[in-house]
């Protein structure tokens, strides 16, 4: 888990204008404004031009706010409960049988059946390309949920569930783009939002040539922005010299090379030389199934085949950084 310190660092530099809380709650600026200033629901920092900015807590306050006065609590006896109790007052109030409802509150309370029920209705989103609805549970989960329960228990299982549906031949290179969209998407937005720790490491994120499936490096993206990289994602299929200028003109610190797709044997020796040459220059970690027949055949390169295991190095990688003069 990130220390208490670096999670501060890192939750004080959540920043997000009006528009976009808007579109995280579901609620108007006008009701916004009301419940700050009337009854101290939120206190947004203020830019020097007076503009609000709104942090991780504020968000989650306003969501939990809102679904009790959906329920029926008037706005002025809830504004200054803590979050803990409004979760408390929520979860009370929510039965699991409420599953089957369409309401995006019931789906996004922290329980792993729940959990369940927002990717299933995630994936059913994008199976009928309702990319408006497929857009917003994955937004106000984003906003709900803690960091380890949206990434482990919503984005990682349901990009895994991606992958299995399109081995099976039961998912449309159109729904994979979908999927790819909206996570980088995501990414963009947290880039934006998320400023990197003081000090951090520079990553350059992306697949090699021949690799188009671009999921895998998106959530490793994820994971190192989150963890307060300087990360820059470039996307998939990447030819070798692209990769070197990207790694030189940064400076990075570290490249992450995503492979999904099987190899023939020559193409295991063409990307194996690849490694090794791009070693060269940079610290290189390579993240691909655990069958895959190029794992841990360049001794220079790191080798990952779960996103747990990637995350913890990447937290042990910026904590090293950092320490070092």
């Amino acid at each position: 888990m990130m220390p208490a310190a670096l999670a501060r660092r890192s939750a004080a530099r959540a920043s997000y204008p009006m528009r976009v809380v808007q579109r995280l709650t579901g609620l108007s600026p006008d009701t916004i404004r009301a419940w700050e200033r009337r009854h101290g629901a939120v206190e947004p920092a203020r830019s020097a031009g007076k503009t609000r900015h709104f942090s991780d807590e504020d968000v989650r306050r306003l969501i939990l706010l809102r679904q009790a006065v959906e329920r029926g609590h008037r706005i002025g006896s809830i504004a200054n409960l803590s979050e803990s109790e409004l979760v408390k007052l929520v979860d009370q109030e929510s039965a699991l049988g409420s599953l089957g409802d369409d309401s995006l509150e019931a789906e996004l309370e922290p329980r792993d059946l729940q959990y369940g029920a927002l990717r299933k209705r995630y994936l059913d989103s994008i199976m009928r390309f309702d990319v408006g609805k497929a857009s917003d549970l994955l937004s106000r989960a984003g906003a709900l949920l803690d960091r380890n329960a949206f990434l482990y228990q919503v984005i990682i299982p349901t990009l895994q569930e991606i992958g299995d549906r399109w081995e099976a031949g039961k998912l449309s290179p159109a729904h994979e783009h979908l999927v790819s969209a909206q996570v980088r998407g995501l990414l963009d937005t947290l880039l934006r939002q998320h400023a990197p720790l003081p000090g951090a490491p520079k990553v350059v994120i992306t697949t090699p040539p021949g690799e188009h499936h671009e999921l895998g490096a998106a959530t490793g993206a994820l994971l190192a922005a989150t963890r307060g990289f300087s990360t820059i994602y470039l996307g998939p299929n990447l030819p070798e010299a692209d990769i070197l200028l990207a790694v030189k003109e940064c400076r990075a610190d570290l490249l992450v090379l995503a492979v999904q797709h099987g190899m023939t044997p020559g193409e295991v020796e063409s990307f194996c030389v690849l490694l090794e040459h791009l070693s060269e220059h940079v610290e290189t970690w390579i993240g691909l199934p655990s069958n895959h027949p190029a794992i841990d055949l360049v001794g220079e390169a790191r080798y990952f085949v779960r996103f747990e295991d990637f995350d913890g190095a990447l937290l042990e990688r910026s904590e090293r950084h950092v320490r070092t003069p």
